[in-house]
């Protein structure tokens, strides 16, 4: 699976670096969004009990921002970051009303004033990097999670050789635990159960503890 299977006739898909603000232009530009869920995980609405009380989140990468708006309804502060122009309307002011803000721009370069945070939330954003900044992706976390804190996140697409091309490349389990330890510690995983009805590759979840 590659975005290219998934545009309408007539798109092309630029040909950039996926870590490029205009790559991503395009899409949001022309309302190209495929991966987008138009609602937050389901995972998350399920498990968001296990990730303590309610603190400082961080999600990168967060498109239109479904995500974070559910997390800030559920009481976190949350700060996040996109390249993209046309979030939903409701996103900036939902994040404000609980101390957060919508950042446009490169997450991976996020200030350390921003930080720390007591959850991290990782949906799409590490699949859709070049593999070759992954290991930036690895810095953010350790940077912006605080000791104790956690780190929730999606493996997609789950079963699909990182080498196959992308974006999005392709994740496992092993690829989160060989980028984050040993400063994190996995305390879960599993199949994404019961699986969500837009990804038949399937997807897998991950809960990091910081150490």
């Amino acid at each position: 699976m590659a975005l290219e299977a998934h545009v309408p006739e007539g798109f092309t898909v630029p040909p950039l670096p996926s870590d490029r603000a205009e790559f991503w232009a395009k899409f949001w530009n022309e309302q190209v969004t495929p991966w987008d869920l138009g609602r937050p995980h389901p995972h998350f609405q399920r498990t968001i009990s296990q990730w303590a009380a309610p603190g400082r989140a961080l999600v990168p990468g967060c498109g239109r921002g479904h995500d974070a708006v559910f997390l800030a309804r559920n009481g976190y502060e949350v700060v996040a970051v996109d390249f993209a122009s046309t979030p939903r309307p409701d996103l900036a002011a939902t994040l404000e009303r609980t101390g957060g803000a919508f950042v446009r721009g490169d997450a991976l370069a996020l200030g350390e004033e921003w930080g720390p945070f007591d959850l991290f939330l990782e949906h799409t954003f590490l699949g859709a990097l070049p593999l070759a900044r992954r290991k930036d992706w690895a810095r953010l976390a350790r940077r912006m999670v605080r000791p104790g804190g956690f780190l929730a996140g999606i493996v997609f697409p789950s079963g699909k050789p990182s080498s196959a091309g992308g974006p999005p490349f392709g994740l496992e389990v092993g690829h989160f635990r060989d980028l984050l330890q040993p400063e994190f510690e996995l305390i879960d995983t599993g199949r994404v159960s019961p699986p969500t009805p837009e990804r038949p590759v399937g997807e897998r979840y991950v809960l990091f503890r910081r150490r």
